[in-house]
């Protein structure tokens, strides 16, 4: 059996993560360590335990921070420095307490002490450019208490080269009272962030009309960039706005409206030549008219949410307009569409609603082979088995390479190559339909010479009105594909659904002229799909080679050319999906998806905890399951009020070692670690620890195993342990 590359780097990475929990950039953040990695000024200090005054929220350590007592204003402080960009996301958060016998007086600003945490941008040459702050105590917090503030967040403003994390005692005057700081986090957020954008072209479509309809010269542009991918777990969303010089008195264009760019641990290839279709009109182009060469000015911003307005107009990148031609082919399909779609495309249809709940699905390694005229649908089909081939340890292809994958493919599919012309030009495409892709899914998959098991499950919505894939069964070599729903329109909940589950989902789109006729057709396979709110994205898996030439005759270099790029889903009057931003009309006629037959997710308790007379249990919040993709809850219960401190081991294989070789009587060891994760705050009799898991299939049906430690004097080494809990991840 090959090794499954997902499923090997397991151990080596820490498997389930606190909920929310994105890196802590600071070094040392719970002083456990003195001010390792801090700078301090003015009066502050770190300290060790020595209750009722030095009481840590956890650990030992903890910071105290009061005045100078200079007779003027004065600040004392903590910080770290990390680099940052323009458009970064920061989120600082802090715990603070007040001791009774040292109490701030007061009612605060301006008048009064008060404790800030803050984050702070600065230019390359230590300018102060913006920040963020929020007060986290005064005169009017409670005493002797941890208080959990709210976090604050910043974006880095342009001009952005350092971004400082700092707690901040100030002191209008002379007046006593401390503050004492504990637990500090800055993270980067979950939007904005970014590198520049490092290459951008916009070229004028030229379509041929014989093939497709349009004409020469049309109104609609190609935009082509690349861009340095956002830290990790970042989303941050594309605004230009350009100008056509020439034009002065013609407002600026919202040319590509809110599209996000992803960080680089969500994407896999290359992020080399992105294509995105846009509306030109608007500075000067119309249809018919060569425009080669035109001025154009543009204006970029990485937001770290979809904006309902166009961004300033600042002028940072100058170009000029470039030509790509289009050529779809000669062939006419019927029947005509129902409802003859609008033009000029709207690219940013509805406006964002201002929800923030976000569902994002990103298959990681997603591979793109190299594909010829008219494959899009084989290699398609060879790029989602490949993936599925590397994340699902019950699937092995046997060291079938890409190649011979996607000649099965052909063969399985009835692939039938496109005509050429003398001079190499297509004059009759071909390609493959909805229905030869779901049966070249079962013919692959029925394989005597793979590892495919009977579990393999094949659904799909499609359009019975536009699509050949229109009855609610397909048998074909001995396997079943089921359809969704009556054979309506597809729907982008089916995606989000089947994606959740781990599922490979591919999607069929046909090419519409401007009569609604439809004229050409595409297979791409999803890679990510991101709801925020009312707007869908979706990233597909396509070289976007085919039929495609410069104003020289030649064609890109292949290479993942819309894999880095989303294509914003608009939803039409009619209840059907089409990309906005996808080579002009089009339509959405059919999902396909293939997965596994999920492994139900459970947990099971083995063992006992200790002392014996009152045992320190673990298990599952009622109603919670380790379910991939999710978080959950693990309780502690029976946790002693002399617990000074406690964490989580975790690891993949259970263990069964007695502990009372170290006085710890009635105690034993249930896993064998590969991490621990320290539970914060302690709180007595019950404790809990909020996990998530990565939604990756691979870790369907993997056991984890984990057992609560607590630091309590209740025998001679000073620990007790928990009963163990064998987690089984799925669905």
């Amino acid at each position: 059996m090959k090794a499954h590359s997902l499923f090997a780097g397991l151990i080596s990475a820490v498997l389930f993560a606190p909920v929310g929990a994105t890196q802590n950039l600071l070094t040392n953040p719970g002083f456990e360590s003195g001010f390792a990695g801090w700078t301090a000024f003015g009066n502050a200090f770190a300290e060790s335990s020595n209750p009722p005054e030095v009481d840590p929220l956890s650990g030992t350590g903890e910071a105290k921070l009061f005045g100078n007592f200079s007779g003027g204003f004065d600040v004392s402080g903590i910080f770290q420095q990390f680099p940052a960009n323009v458009g970064d996301q920061f989120t600082i958060d802090a715990w603070s307490r007040m001791w009774s016998g040292d109490t701030i007086p007061g009612n605060g600003p301006p008048g009064d002490n008060w404790l800030v945490m803050k984050m702070a941008f600065f230019d390359g040459g230590g300018t102060e450019i913006g920040g963020s702050e929020g007060i986290i105590l005064d005169g009017t917090s409670p005493t002797d208490t941890w208080i959990d503030n709210a976090p604050v967040t910043g974006t880095a403003p342009p001009g952005t080269v350092n971004v400082q994390c700092l707690i901040l005692f100030l002191q209008p005057g002379n007046d006593g009272g401390a503050a004492h700081i504990d637990d500090v986090s800055f993270t980067a957020g979950s939007g904005g962030g970014g590198g520049p954008i490092n290459f951008i072209r916009i070229d004028q479509i030229d379509f041929d009309m014989e093939s497709t309809g349009f004409v020469p010269a049309s109104e609609y542009g190609e935009l082509y960039f690349d861009y340095q991918p956002l830290p990790p777990g970042n989303i941050g969303f594309l605004n230009i706005v350009a100008r056509n010089p020439l034009l002065p008195l013609q407002p600026p264009v919202w040319l590509l409206q809110n599209v996000p760019l992803l960080s680089q641990n969500e994407i896999a290839a290359p992020l080399q030549e992105s294509g995105r279709v846009v509306d030109l009109s608007g500075l000067g182009v119309v249809r018919g008219v060569p425009a080669f060469g035109l001025p154009i000015e543009l204006s970029i911003t990485l937001d770290p949410f979809p904006i309902p307005l166009p961004p300033p107009f600042i002028p940072q990148v100058n170009t000029v307009l470039g030509q790509t031609v289009y050529k779809f082919g000669g062939r006419t399909f019927t029947p005509e569409v129902p409802a003859v779609l609008e033009l000029p495309l709207a690219p940013n249809r509805p406006a964002w609603n201002g929800d923030l709940t976000e569902q994002l699905f990103w298959h990681e390694g997603f591979p793109n082979f190299e594909q010829g005229d008219d494959q899009c649908g084989p290699a398609g089909l060879t790029n989602s088995m490949h993936w599925m081939d590397d994340v699902y340890r019950e699937i092995d292809l046997n060291g079938q390479t890409p190649e011979q994958t996607l000649a099965k493919f052909k063969q399985y599919t009835n692939f039938v190559p496109p005509t050429y012309n003398a001079q190499g030009d297509i004059i009759q495409h071909t390609g493959i339909s909805d229905l030869d892709a779901v049966k070249g899914k079962l013919a692959f998959s029925a394989d005597p010479n793979k590892t495919i098991p009977d579990n393999f499950i094949v659904k799909y919505q499609a359009d019975s009105t536009i699509s050949d894939l229109d009855a609610p069964i397909v048998i074909h070599a001995g396997r079943i594909a089921l359809r969704d729903g009556l054979g309506g329109a597809p729907d982008v909940d089916f995606i989000l659904e089947e994606m959740a589950c781990g599922a490979d989902v591919e999607v069929g789109i046909c090419w519409l002229d401007n009569d609604g006729n439809v004229t050409g057709g595409h297979i791409a396979a999803i890679t990510g799909i991101l709801r925020l709110g009312n707007k869908t994205w979706v990233w597909t898996n396509d070289d976007a080679i085919q039929g495609r030439k410069d104003s020289a005759g030649v064609p890109p270099a292949n290479g993942g050319l819309r894999t880095a790029l989303c294509h914003q889903v608009t939803i039409e009057n009619g209840g059907y999906m089409r990309f906005s931003g996808f080579a002009g009309n089009n339509r959405i006629t059919a999902t396909y998806s293939e997965k596994l037959d999920p492994q139900p997710a459970f947990w099971v308790s083995y063992g006992n905890g200790c002392p014996p007379t009152q045992p320190l249990t673990i298990g599952m919040a009622p109603g919670d399951l380790p379910i991939i993709g999710s978080s959950f809850t693990i309780l502690a219960n029976n946790v002693p009020g002399s617990a000074i401190a406690g964490a989580f081991a975790i690891g993949f294989a259970p263990a069964l070692v007695d502990l009372s070789i170290l006085n710890m009587t009635g105690c034993s060891l249930y896993t064998l670690p590969d991490a621990t994760l320290p539970i914060a705050p302690l709180t007595v009799p019950t404790s809990a620890i909020n996990l998530s898991t990565p939604l990756d299939p691979a870790l369907s049906g993997l056991s984890a195993y984990t057992q609560a430690l607590v630091i309590a004097p209740l025998n001679p080494f000073g620990v007790i342990t928990s009963n163990g809990l064998e987690l089984v991840l799925g669905y």
